[in-house]
């Protein structure tokens, strides 16, 4: 998976059309380190590459980021290769290529997880991988919407031929067990997409604009670099806490009011933990460089284990054992100590990498100590 980096990138047009400040907010921040969750996303993306091409790798192989390839990885790569026509089909297939998209913005562009064109059929299609938990939409989502604007200028379909072209968008998502299932679908006409693009243009003009406002939410909020340093989600996540914190019910409420308070505790909840993470973020940046955070410290957590030798000196052990460790590859190595293989030769062949740094809170007695 190729990150984006473009002022205006497709994949955050989310927090951009809920946010237009975000823009500029962000700029004035460094881009934070990648998370786990990141890295294990890119070799998830790069799994779906080489098995769409013929060749997956191995579980427990390492993907170029030095992430190891898990079981759901190549699971989801199968679930997504069964959205995929055939590699050798009569039209360009194109994966991980970059598109701009000036009909949105000269600033703006993004390298979609893969698009065609099946003029035959007259459709578009644009396919997007997500290995998160976090449920995608694939109805009006606007990272694809976005997309879509630079592909058919891209293949020059015009004001003429899109009266008879369908955009196809699809999200393979799975591992969110959702309802929709992890294939979901909104099939378009390209000419009724214009409307989409025009408020997809004007949030793109007032975001690269000198007035450009900031408007906090848990979506756009969540996942923004600036969301610590930003006065409005401050000023958002203050009010939130007001509604928890601050809110006396003398009496039963009335189901009415019932359900108007669980609906306003739900999104201060999700408003609070959007600031929170990041506030978290950067209070991981912080202690990275030496300071401290009086209260907090980081601790890693422990990755899973995996082969430290080449995959054919151990496939080339086990054999010497005559025990089959071989999958095509290697097996895991808590598997190979099932299959026979003893646990002291396999901890001689493995390693078990750091795993996710957190922010955990200290013991009390030393924060009092800190601030005394």
């Amino acid at each position: 998976m190729i990150q984006e980096h473009a002022i205006l990138a497709p994949s955050s047009a989310h927090r951009w059309v809920q946010c237009p400040g975000s823009v500029a907010m962000e700029a004035a921040f460094p881009e934070l380190e990648e998370s786990e969750s990141a890295k294990e996303g890119t070799a998830a993306h790069w799994v779906c590459e080489q098995t769409f091409i013929g060749s997956p790798p191995a579980e427990g192989s390492l993907a170029p980021n030095g992430m190891a390839v898990t079981g759901e990885m190549l699971d989801g790569a199968e679930v997504w290769c069964a959205t995929m026509p055939t590699r050798h089909a009569p039209f360009p297939i194109h994966i991980e290529r970059r598109v701009d998209c000036p009909r949105i913005h000269s600033e703006c562009w993004g390298t979609p997880d893969a698009f065609y064109f099946d003029e035959d059929a007259g459709v578009v299609a644009i396919r997007d991988y997500k290995f998160g938990h976090r449920h995608v939409p694939v109805y009006e989502n606007q990272q694809l919407m976005t997309y879509a604007a630079g592909i058919l200028d891209h293949l020059q379909i015009n004001g003429f031929t899109e009266q008879s072209t369908t955009v196809e968008f699809v999200v393979v998502q799975p591992r969110d067990f959702h309802a929709d299932g992890p294939v979901r679908t909104w099939r378009i006409n390209a000419s009724a997409l214009r409307g989409y693009f025009n408020i997809l243009t004007g949030k793109a003009i007032e975001a690269m604009g000198l007035e450009a406002r900031l408007v906090p939410s848990p979506d756009a909020c969540r996942d923004c670099k600036a969301r610590h340093a930003c006065v409005a989600a401050q000023t958002e996540a203050a009010g939130a806490l007001d509604t928890v914190y601050g809110h006396v019910m003398p009496r039963t409420p009335s189901p009415v009011e019932m359900g108007k308070m669980l609906q306003k505790l739900d999104a201060a909840i999700d408003m609070a933990k959007a600031y929170r993470s990041g506030l978290e973020e950067e209070a991981k940046q912080i202690i990275r460089r030496g300071e401290r955070v009086p209260g907090w410290s980081l601790q890693a957590g422990q990755g899973r284990e995996r082969w430290a030798r080449p995959i054919g000196e151990v496939i080339a052990l086990g054999e010497m054992m005559g025990i089959s460790v071989s999958q095509p590859g290697a097996i895991t190595p808590k598997q190979a100590i099932k299959a026979g293989l003893s646990a002291e030769v396999v901890r001689a062949y493995s390693e078990t990498p750091t795993g996710e740094v957190k922010l955990v809170p200290m013991e009390r007695i030393e924060f009092n100590q800190g601030v005394n």
